[in-house]
């Protein structure tokens, strides 16, 4: 078919396409394991936690003094745990099993409130999800690193060879059936362009919904800094009216101003003086005459 170099070149780049193959980009295999393990590690703390507040609750006399050794212990490293960050979970919880082990009189404490199947389940839980991080860690440590763009366009560059031989030799070449050779490749085409669409989709998806969700976490700030500023407005508003009720009252003398500024010296009328005063006829009664 003519094809001869193109395709020895092609089998000489094999070795480099299985560095594309064999990697794993992106998520994780462990990571959904390891999020199941999680949550079954913080179902064990809160059962934990609330078994500790039924045995409190229960009041047992003779229990008492177990209570007083095992509540302070739960009360700091388990109880609203899930409050934290995930590191602090890992260290609270490895602490907290740490000091068991490092304290005979209030691990036994426990085994008599009945706490062993709880506290057992819940260490075997962390052990397991401890391990799978580390796993994850190091596999992640063997991926190759830097950029495969180099290697992309190299192969991308001798298949784009390939295909222009192809469709250059059919016509130069009549006496060469290469009709079930270009079905075979279109048949491939067809079934990895569908293939890199769909990841091309799925990835487009991913970033709007975590564009979306950044969005809503963002909401309630927003309308916090708005219901903030639209009080510092009326602060404002309510300031600038004070301003201006000062202002008029400055511009608006009062009596006692009124008094200073006439020039007279002001004295209450004497009685003599409102008599006179009540004589004089009504300016309305006048008008009348």
């Amino acid at each position: 078919m003519h094809i001869d170099n193109t395709y020895d070149l092609l089998i000489a780049l094999q070795p480099k396409t299985k560095l594309l193959l064999d990697e794993q980009f992106g998520p994780h295999p462990l990571s959904p394991v390891i999020e199941k393990l999680r949550e079954k590690r913080f179902k064990f703390t809160a059962l934990v936690t609330n078994h500790m507040q039924t045995v409190e609750d229960a009041g047992f006399s003779d229990k008492e003094h177990l209570v007083k050794l095992t509540k302070p212990v739960v009360q700091k490293y388990l109880s609203y745990i899930r409050q934290n960050d995930l590191t602090t979970v890992d260290d609270l919880i490895g602490v907290f099993f740490r000091k068991l082990k490092q304290n005979s009189e209030i691990r036994e404490a426990f085994n008599e409130l009945g706490f062993k199947p709880y506290l057992d389940e819940l260490e075997s839980t962390h052990i397991e999800y401890m391990d799978a991080c580390h796993k994850r860690i190091e596999l992640w440590s063997k991926r190759r690193k830097g950029s495969t763009l180099p290697l992309q366009r190299e192969l991308q560059n001798i298949l784009s060879i390939l295909f222009e031989q192809v469709n250059y030799y059919q016509h130069v070449y009549t006496d060469v059936d290469y009709s079930s050779f270009i079905t075979a490749l279109n048949h491939m085409i067809a079934i990895y362009t569908k293939l890199i669409k769909t990841r091309e989709t799925q990835s487009k998806n991913k970033k709007l919904k975590a564009k979306e969700a950044k969005s809503d976490n963002l909401a309630p700030k927003l309308l916090k800094d708005d219901e903030k500023q639209s009080v510092t407005d009326i602060g404002v508003t309510t300031n600038a009216n004070l301003k201006d009720v000062q202002k008029n009252q400055s511009s608006n003398p009062s009596n006692s101003e009124k008094k200073e500024m006439s020039g007279k010296k002001w004295k209450d009328p004497s009685v003599d003086e409102l008599k006179n005063i009540l004589k004089k006829p009504d300016k309305g009664e006048n008008n009348k005459e």
